[in-house]
């Protein structure tokens, strides 16, 4: 129901729901944790991360730990707090217990870095990691060509788009040979052929 309410812009029912609830569930911290941060309010995300890491019972029957929907979010809620100090300890508890990075987790780091303007230094590290994760995201390239801009690293910023470029023409030439009739050459395409190019 707090996951239906909060789909519709009803955070203040969601968090009326949430306050009845004796004992919440990781789902429906997790739900509350999103809500806020898509909410803008960040703050009472923070709060509800608190009560769950509080309200964690490893001994319990169903013990809460924060897992890979929770650490997303509150890291992109530090960053709308501007308080980097405290998104790098969130990250710093997620890599204890053991949460790998993945793209959800590296997007909500590079946006923290790139909302505190800290150290976009360390933001293009990430975005580099991110490339690597997942090198067909059109989107990491712009995002990666606008931390270069703002470091006034033009170099990088040429270096991302010619390779933006290079695999737009890929497409492109994929989807001629498509509309020409030879769509069959879609499925007998290598899984590397983006980079014979």
């Amino acid at each position: 129901m707090v996951d239906i309410c909060d789909k519709n812009g009803e955070i203040e029912y969601a968090t009326l729901l949430f306050k009845q609830m004796v004992e919440p569930n990781i789902y429906l911290y997790n739900v509350m944790i999103r809500a806020y941060t898509h909410s803008h309010l960040y703050i009472s995300t923070i709060y509800v991360y608190k009560q769950m890491l509080r309200d964690g019972d490893p001994q319990g029957k169903y013990p809460i730990f924060p897992g890979k929907f929770t650490y997303p979010f509150v890291i992109k809620s530090c960053g709308g707090l501007l308080c980097l100090d405290l998104g790098k300890q969130v990250h710093g508890h997620g890599c204890k217990f053991g949460r790998k990075s993945n793209t959800v987790i590296e997007n909500s780091l590079l946006d923290m870095y790139i909302r505190t303007h800290s150290n976009l230094e360390v933001a293009v590290i990430a975005m580099e990691q991110l490339l690597e994760l997942e090198p067909d995201d059109v989107g990491n390239y712009v995002l990666l060509s606008n931390i270069y801009a703002k470091l006034g690293r033009w170099n990088g910023v040429s270096r991302i788009r010619k390779l933006m470029r290079k695999g737009i023409y890929w497409i492109l030439e994929l989807l001629a040979l498509h509309q020409s009739g030879y769509g069959d050459v879609l499925e007998t395409l290598p899984e590397d052929a983006s980079q014979s190019t």
